[in-house]
């Protein structure tokens, strides 16, 4: 994974019946984008290059779960399946795990200390190795309360404010800026769900009305559904818990008489 980790693997994206068809559709509609954080910085034409390449000799890592994923196990009847495809056009195609294979790696490579992860939850996955070894975390962006009291927390440090506290500022601002009620849009995740609730919890604990918490899918296509509920409750001010999608989510929100000249945004 790159930079951005996992999260894009989670995209909307051309669909065809070949391999050139998608090719015909990404030259159209791929390329960079100032809009778009997360767009590859590349001509869109590199999709209409020849297709045609000789794969003897290419090596195909083989994951069935990223090493934590949950996968139906249907989905992996079908992928393991077509291995032999690869297989036939010359590739070598190696089992791996890469979450299995770079926890070995951080635990064991022989590091003093260890930067990250940005992810509370995979930071989680490892704390405990990291304690046992005696190695040193600091992530910059963990969020999650279940850092504060860990068990395994010794050697772990983050510069980041727990969602807690986040809960508690955003209520105080938002009610400093003279809004009573709020609407909350959060993305289903455990960030999500926790920041809702501290912050919910800390309005409504300062004398303000939350009239709305919805909780959606953040690899949703469309988000019409989601403005209409806000726009029925009529807030004073929303509260969008949000990642990339908030790229789809906020031209609904403005197209339903939302945008941020006419009610409180907070991010």
């Amino acid at each position: 994974p790159g930079a951005m980790g996992y999260t894009s693997l989670s995209a909307q994206g051309a669909m065809g019946r070949s391999v050139r068809d998608v090719a015909l559709q990404l030259s159209a509609i791929a390329g960079p984008d100032p809009r778009v954080p997360s767009a590859l910085p590349i001509p869109s034409d590199v999709f209409r290059a020849p297709l045609e390449r000789d794969l003897r000799d290419v090596r195909v890592a083989w994951s069935r779960d990223l090493g934590r994923y949950p996968v139906d196990a249907v989905t992996t009847q079908v992928c393991d399946a077509q291995r032999h495809t690869f297989e036939n056009l010359g590739c070598t195609v190696e089992d791996a795990e890469p979450v299995e294979k770079a926890d070995r790696a951080r635990a064991g490579a022989g590091a003093h200390a260890v930067i990250g992860a940005a992810s509370s939850g995979v930071s989680l996955q490892f704390i405990d190795r990291l304690f046992n070894e005696g190695i040193v975390q600091v992530s910059p962006a963990n969020t999650s309360p279940a850092f504060t009291t860990h068990e395994s927390g010794a050697y772990y440090f983050r510069t980041a404010p727990s969602d807690v506290l986040q809960g508690r500022v955003l209520a105080d601002t938002i009610l400093a800026d003279g809004h009573e009620t709020l609407a909350i849009l959060a993305l289903q995740d455990a960030y999500g769900t926790g920041l809702l609730e501290y912050t919910r919890d800390a309005f409504e604990s300062l004398g303000g009305e939350v009239v709305l918490e919805e909780v959606y899918d953040p690899n949703a296509s469309e988000f019409a559904a989601e403005a209409a509920s806000v726009a029925a409750v009529d807030p004073d001010a929303i509260a969008l818990i949000t990642f990339n999608e908030f790229q789809l989510l906020a031209p609904e929100l403005a197209n339903a008489g939302l945008g941020p000249d006419v009610k409180g945004w907070y991010m």
